[in-house]
């Protein structure tokens, strides 16, 4: 609302050095507010937008903020694959990325793994349209990977972790030896997974 991007407005314009700005749940912050954001931000690196009413448009605009390392857009509800692309383009120093939004699928870790290979950590959660592929090229493309956490229900059961890049890589067949092989991650996070041969131990 008109109340929101003055009050934002006038934040930003008093302070040309600000670096991290956390917004979330605020439900007038919308795509104009985050125009305002990337104009007037320059420094901005850290970014919170968690349950905000934001479109691929507004992250389009974010784009513009070129020293962004950390980004939550969590339960954006209408965020899909053109922000994520977006954000690729314009943000490669990209560090750590929380994008629980449902309408995402694999060309969103496409995108990331070609335009934002500095990333750390991803998140995403009840997301139908990622499975292994995507997972895969993530591993990939990003060498300093070190933590992802996905929560799925349905996309889980048909996920052969065999075929992710870490195990094409050491030829292992178990969660633990995966574990073992992945000496740059320190965290992996896997809720409601269906499949109980991905937690079987063989030596």
């Amino acid at each position: 609302g008109i109340n929101a991007e003055y009050g934002v407005l006038s934040l930003l314009v008093h302070s040309p050095l600000l670096s991290t700005l956390s917004l979330n749940w605020c439900h007038n912050v919308n795509d104009e507010v985050l125009l305002h954001v990337a104009d007037h931000a320059p420094s901005l690196r850290h970014l919170c937008l968690n349950g905000c009413p934001i479109t691929d448009e507004g992250i389009k605009s974010l784009s513009k903020c070129h020293r962004l390392s950390t980004l939550l857009i969590g339960q954006c509800h209408q965020i899909t694959d053109q922000a994520i692309s977006y954000l690729s383009q314009g943000c490669p120093k990209l560090e750590r990325l929380d994008m629980w939004c449902e309408n995402l699928t694999n060309q969103s870790l496409f995108s990331l793994g070609k335009g934002c290979p500095k990333l750390l950590k991803v998140q995403m959660g009840w997301v139908e349209g990622v499975d292994y592929r995507g997972i895969n090229y993530l591993f990939d493309k990003c060498q300093f990977l070190v933590k992802i956490e996905w929560r799925a229900q349905e996309i889980i059961e048909p996920l052969n972790i065999e075929q992710t890049s870490l195990f094409q890589r050491y030829n292992n067949i178990s969660l633990y030896q995966w574990m073992a092989a992945a000496c740059l991650l320190v965290s992996l996070t896997l809720t409601a997974c269906l499949s109980g041969s991905l937690f079987n131990y063989s030596e």
